[in-house]
């Protein structure tokens, strides 16, 4: 796992390397923030410290553990990721947050659909967040 880790990052190192490089060679491909993403994992809930209660409390969000981990360039830094936040966004969204929770309770393999975000604000706790266009 380490070895594939640093092949990845040699990869991406050279200059003029393509994603259609990085496929034929087995390596995840690397994701741009915002662009339209579909990827696979399984959801779970996951306590993090509240930022407003000093320590005292915890706020549960949704995370998605991908298959394989995925890289995403920024614009002036890359970043691995095995977990994926889902945006906060999908709370105001009850149908989707419904089939969302029946998903997670059910422990199956998801696939998801959406935009890729850097982290913004207090309450994102992971570096990457998903905001959710489709889940299967």
């Amino acid at each position: 796992m380490m070895t594939k880790l640093l092949l990845l990052i040699l990869l991406l190192s050279i200059p003029g390397y393509t994603r259609a490089q990085n496929s034929k060679l087995g390596v995840t491909p690397c994701f741009t923030f915002d662009s339209l993403v579909t990827i696979k994992g399984h959801l779970r809930s996951v306590a993090f410290p509240d930022p407003n209660s000093m320590g005292n409390k915890t706020v549960n969000e949704w995370v998605l553990r991908l298959v394989k981990p995925i890289c995403v360039v920024g614009e002036d830094s890359a970043r691995n990721a095995i977990d994926i936040q889902l945006e906060h966004s999908l709370w105001f969204n009850v149908p989707l947050r419904r089939k969302i929770n029946k998903l997670m309770r059910a422990h199956k393999l998801v696939t998801i659909t959406g935009p890729l975000h850097y982290q913004t604000v207090g309450y994102d706790f992971l570096p990457i967040q998903l905001d959710v266009v489709e889940i299967k």
